[in-house]
């Protein structure tokens, strides 16, 4: 296919997918970029490719089907539901052939030799938790919508239990909320230990990952943009203190995603394999138990990692 009507293709595709206004200046913008990127050529073998193609036709035909109430209606809704699904299926293959591009073109390291130690961690977590702690201060005990305050009244037993937000999270809430009454005499107290902790576990996840970019990107300009957007942005300062399932979702997904690259990327001793598919087994559960439709999101992310198994190591289909 001409690379100009790819570009068009999927920058219309993307623009139906997300909703963005099809009369301004995004789609112009999103055609212009998709031209420049399909102007590589792919350098991976034919099997890839089609594992590719095979993928990112799952996720467009998800794509169709989240978006099918909208688009329905008559014949112009057709045509919208097939842009979408061809734009959408060249974006994703092409972002998965680089992908595969990148993981077979990255080599692991001989040695597993951590350049940073547990002062570089701690440092950086208790960083992130300094540069939070004022919006800890000022939404004390913590930010509570309608939602959050469902949840924290069927943890109390003051509303029955309802799968309409994720049991395993409201369970969460109230195993650290009894745990809090030991040591404090009020409810608002109870739940700001309650923020506070998932406010660290959050630092703690966020620092794992800048110390990773650390030790893998020679010119450590990586790990400080990735600490001043965690840290220094106040999105994710009031992320931090909202008392969502949400929260804990995103908390789990960045370490699932951390130790999948980690597992692929790094050569790692046998102990260490075994305790990254652990790690691995248990936050995929924890993707699908923390949020409603997460089992279709993990369903998305299981088809990628196993023809990334397949190909570089078939112990890791054992987990799914």
């Amino acid at each position: 296919m001409d690379r100009k009507i790819k570009a068009v293709i999927s920058a219309m595709g993307i623009t139906y997918l997300i909703k963005i206004p099809i009369v301004s200046i995004w789609p112009a913008c999103l055609a212009l970029v998709f031209y420049y990127l399909y102007g590589s050529e792919e350098n991976i073998e034919k099997r890839l490719r089609i594992c590719a193609g095979v993928c990112a036709a799952f996720f467009a035909l998800c794509g169709c089907l989240f978006k099918y109430e909208s688009y329905n209606v008559g014949w112009i809704g057709v045509w919208k539901l097939a842009v979408l699904f061809f734009g959408s299926f060249l974006s994703f293959r092409w972002g998965l052939i680089k992908l595969y591009e990148y993981m077979d073109a990255r080599q692991p390291k001989e040695v597993v030799k951590p350049k940073t130690g547990k002062k570089f961690f701690f440092g950086i977590s208790i960083s992130i938790i300094i540069c939070w702690l004022p919006y800890y201060l000022k939404y004390y005990p913590a930010v509570m919508t309608s939602d959050a305050i469902s949840q924290a009244n069927q943890a109390l037993g003051l509303e029955p239990y309802k799968d309409h937000h994720p049991i395993a999270h409201t369970f969460v809430m109230k195993f650290i909320h009894h745990f809090a009454r030991i040591f404090t005499k009020t409810e608002t107290a109870a739940y700001g230990i309650v923020c506070a902790i998932q406010m660290i576990l959050l630092a703690i996840t966020f620092a794992a990952v800048i110390c990773y970019l650390y030790k893998s990107f020679k010119g450590r300009k990586a790990w400080l943009l990735a600490w001043i957007f965690y840290a220094i942005i106040p999105y994710n300062g009031i992320y931090s203190v909202t008392l969502w399932k949400d929260v804990w979702f995103g908390g789990i997904v960045v370490s699932l995603l951390l130790f999948v690259w980690i597992y692929f990327t790094e050569a790692l001793q046998t102990h260490q394999r075994i305790g990254l598919m652990f790690l691995i087994c248990v936050m995929g559960i924890g993707v699908c138990l923390f949020r409603s439709n997460g089992y279709y999101a993990f369903a998305g992310f299981v088809v990628v990692l196993l023809v990334f198994s397949w190909k570089r190591n078939k112990k890791l289909i054992l987990i799914f």
